[in-house]
């Protein structure tokens, strides 16, 4: 693979390079041993399995080798088509620490901005959240249909006043994320009710045939057990890590917040235009574009989190990060509020690592004075 680097700003950098046919006939042939349930399948998911191969394995190689601190996201352009027996040409572009950058921090933080506070109300909403999402719960019958019930229904096809179809005992969960059904339209319905869902050619109607609300299991310390919560197995230990964890992570917020803003009312760094529109271009990817404000602000604070990390990294020869513990004890009660997977989860634990360097450098120069 050949490369050559383009210098555009101190801020910003990106580099051309060229994949030669022979190693992208290797690349397909990697991609086939790796994944052998895509040797007969459709060609996109081919290709997006070799994509992910030189996006994160083959190009992310050579980046990390260059002699500039890379900062945030990477975006990967395709200037020729990926095709087995062929050359690639392509362009990564991504964000730089500039040289020589410091960044000043406020030489004390007010106590009276860290005092957190997580009622036993808020862990006993947190634990029953946690016990619906992981099946402990029974149903039962209820007469009106909340946002909180599932509702059985009869999904009814019609053409006029002709029945096409019948489709029994479907159900819909209200506290879902299914976008197929507007969930509005059952709120305050009652068994028998007739919903109209859709109307084109054909009308589609569900009738309600049963309404059940899901009622929460007493925790149990056997039930605390199966949820492995960092090896918790007493109900009143359950309670207290969690309300430890949502307090370190409020903590962890506060603070964090308090930091970038400090530096931007300061206004202490400027983002050039280049990673002005690098941001504007991710965030149109990943279709984040509805909020341009809020969007750009959260940005200049993901990069000052980035900054500030990488300059105490630089600074610290020290590996360890101290606390570590409680950011996977965050990532374990995500998992348990939010099922088997989180939405960039490895993102998630690696944007938190970098807010706790910053925590525990506080700490160290006495800027933040608490226990931890």
């Amino acid at each position: 693979m050949r490369i050559k680097q383009d210098y555009v700003s101190d801020q910003f950098h990106q580099i051309y390079f060229e994949i030669s046919s022979v190693e992208m006939d290797n690349i397909f042939a990697d991609v086939y041993e790796e994944n052998a349930d895509l040797v007969n399948s459709r060609e996109e998911l081919l290709i997006e399995a070799v994509k992910e191969k030189i996006e994160f394995e083959i190009v992310a190689d050579e980046i990390e080798s260059l002699d500039v601190y890379i900062i945030g996201p990477k975006m990967v352009k395709y200037l020729t088509k990926i095709e087995k027996g062929r050359s690639l040409l392509g362009i990564a572009q991504f964000c730089i620490l500039p040289d020589n950058v410091d960044l000043e921090l406020p030489t004390y933080v007010p106590t009276k901005f860290l005092k957190i506070t997580v009622t036993n109300e808020d862990v006993t909403k947190t634990i029953n959240q946690i016990l619906l999402k992981q099946g402990y719960f029974q149903t039962i019958s209820d007469n009106e249909v909340t946002r909180d019930a599932v509702v059985t229904y009869n999904l009814l096809y019609k053409k006029e006043d002709f029945l096409i179809n019948t489709i029994k005992d479907q159900t819909f969960d209200m506290t879902s994320e299914n976008f197929d059904i507007d969930g509005e339209k059952f709120v305050g319905k009652h068994v028998g009710d007739i919903i109209d869902l859709d109307e084109d050619e054909i009308k589609v109607e569900a009738k309600i045939t049963k309404i059940e609300i899901k009622e929460v299991m007493p925790i149990t310390e056997e039930i605390v057990k199966k949820l492995h919560f960092s090896r918790v197995a007493s109900i009143e230990g359950f309670h207290k890590k969690v309300k430890d964890t949502l307090e370190f992570g409020k903590l962890l917020d506060v603070i964090v917040y308090y930091l970038t803003e400090f530096i931007i009312q300061n206004k202490q760094l400027t983002f050039d235009n280049y990673v002005t529109d690098f941001y504007q271009r991710f965030a149109h990817n990943l279709d984040l574009t509805s909020d341009k404000v809020e969007y750009t602000l959260g940005v200049q604070r993901m990069l000052i989190i980035e900054y500030l990390s990488s300059i105490i990294d630089m600074k610290n020869d020290n590996d360890r990060v101290k606390h570590i513990n409680k950011v996977e004890d965050e990532q374990i009660l995500a998992h348990l509020l939010d099922g088997d997977e989180i939405y960039f989860e490895e993102s998630f634990f690696d944007r938190r690592v970098q807010e706790l360097k910053i925590l525990n450098y506080c700490l160290e120069e006495k800027i933040i004075d608490i226990q931890i």
